[in-house]
C-alpha cells in the first residue's frame, strides 16, 4: 500500500508540477485572464460567468499573440510579439524559482543562480512557444476553407494564410469546378 501511495505521489506532484510549468510559460495569457475573471466577478457575473470570462480572455490573448505572430511581416515586429510574452514569463520564472529554492536551503547565492536558471529556461520556452500554431487536419481544413471562399470572392485582395501548394489542392469535377480540399497528411 505504501508503494502505491508513493506512485500516486509521484505522479500527482510530476502533474501539478507540469501545471505550474505551463502557467508560468503562459504567464501573459494566465495573468489577463485571471484580472478578467476578478473583473468580471466583482461586477456581478457569478462564479460560472466570471470563470467562463476568464478562460475566454485568456484564450483570446494567446491567439491574438499567435495570429499576430504569424502575420507579422517584419522580423522585428515578430521578435517583439515574442518578447512581449517571453518577458513576463521570465520574470514569473524567475519568481516561481526563486520561492522554490528558499524552502531547499540553500544559500542566498545559489538560490539566484538557481532562479535565473529557471527564468532562462521558462522565459525561453515562452518565447519559442507563441510562435506555435496547431498544425491538425482541422487548422489545415480551416485554411482551406478560407482558401475556397477567395475564390468566390476573386476581387478581394488578401494575402495567404498559409503556403497553399503544403495544404491544400485545387480539384476539378464536374459536381465542384475549383474547389479546395485537403491533403491528406503525409506519413
Amino acid at each position: 500500500m505504501v508503494i502505491i501511495d508513493a506512485i500516486f505521489l509521484v505522479v500527482g506532484l510530476g502533474f501539478l508540477a507540469r501545471v505550474f510549468f505551463d502557467l508560468c510559460v503562459y504567464a501573459l495569457p494566465t495573468a489577463v485572464g485571471i484580472y478578467a475573471l476578478l473583473a468580471a466577478y466583482y461586477t456581478g457575473a457569478g462564479v460560472l460567468g466570471s470563470l467562463l470570462i476568464g478562460l475566454v480572455t485568456g484564450g483570446l490573448t494567446l491567439s491574438v499573440g499567435q495570429i499576430a505572430f504569424a502575420r507579422a511581416q517584419s522580423p522585428a515586429l515578430r521578435i517583439g510579439v515574442r518578447l512581449l510574452y517571453a518577458i513576463p514569463a521570465f520574470l514569473v520564472g524567475y519568481q516561481a524559482t526563486l520561492d522554490l529554492s528558499n524552502h531547499a536551503g540553500p544559500s542566498e547565492a545559489w538560490r539566484q543562480v538557481f532562479a535565473v536558471i529557471g527564468a532562462i529556461f521558462v522565459g525561453y520556452t515562452a518565447f519559442l512557444r507563441i510562435a506555435q500554431m496547431p498544425d491538425t487536419a482541422e487548422t489545415n481544413i480551416l485554411v482551406c476553407a478560407i482558401q475556397s471562399l477567395k475564390e468566390i470572392w476573386p476581387g478581394r485582395r488578401t494575402r495567404p494564410l498559409s503556403p497553399l501548394p503544403d495544404q491544400c489542392e485545387i480539384r476539378s469535377d464536374a459536381s465542384e469546378p475549383n474547389s479546395t480540399v485537403p491533403i491528406q497528411q503525409r506519413a
